[in-house]
């Protein structure tokens, strides 16, 4: 999976949101522990398409190169941060690495 994007002054996180969503091809009742989520309605739509590159333009667009077919899933719970962790392929001082 390739994630690229020089959007480096910029969050791709809409950190102001209480809104959490999971993209992903399976449709399903329960999310699995463990599961990737973001506040960011879009780049869960690219992640639901099973994408192997994922870019984020200077205006926040996101592209990604994903055919298969998808589901978007909001969160319905309270999520806080003893819910969350950091996803392994991200790291806390540059998410774009």
């Amino acid at each position: 999976m390739a994630f690229s994007g020089d959007m480096k002054e910029q969050r791709i996180d809409q950190e102001n949101s209480n809104i959490w969503f999971h993209g992903s091809q399976v449709k399903m009742t329960i999310l699995r522990s463990g599961s990737s989520i973001t506040r960011n309605k879009n780049l869960a739509i690219a992640f639901s398409h099973r994408p192997t590159q994922v870019s984020v333009e200077n205006d926040g667009s996101i592209q990604h190169n994903g055919q298969e077919n998808g589901y978007l899933y909001i969160l319905n719970e309270d999520i806080n941060d003893d819910d969350i962790r950091v996803h392994e392929s991200c790291e806390l001082d540059d998410p774009w690495e």
